[in-house]
């Protein structure tokens, strides 16, 4: 199975590049691929043809960053999200979508 993890070069995501599993796994970072336009987003889909994505990537600013401009980084995310679900969404043989930390733990307890 190929599995695309968007937030790949973040804190969380970072950790599946050594992950010991027998899918391939494609990790993509803010570098690789711009997250709040549609376009760009489709085309790293159409580019990487998942069979299933691991959405982790949030625009983030640590403490102070995340209060001083809240509404920014909720706007950003909720765009990320809306782009991801919407592009999976038009891809009919993608099989699965998945969201934040919840998948993570299960794949660290060595579900995946």
């Amino acid at each position: 199975m190929k599995i695309l993890v968007t937030g790949g070069t973040g804190m969380v995501g970072s950790t599946f590049k050594d992950l010991e599993c027998v899918h391939d796994i494609t990790l993509v970072g803010s570098k690789d691929c711009d997250l709040t336009s549609y376009e760009s987003t489709r085309g790293m889909l159409l580019k990487n043809n998942p069979d299933a994505i691991i959405h982790l990537a949030a625009r983030v600013g640590g403490v102070k960053g995340n209060s001083d401009f809240v509404a920014d980084f909720y706007s950003e995310n909720i765009r990320m999200n809306s782009n991801i679900l919407d592009a999976a969404h038009n891809q009919v043989y993608l099989r699965s979508c998945l969201f934040y930390l919840h998948v993570y733990i299960r794949i660290m307890q060595g579900i995946l």
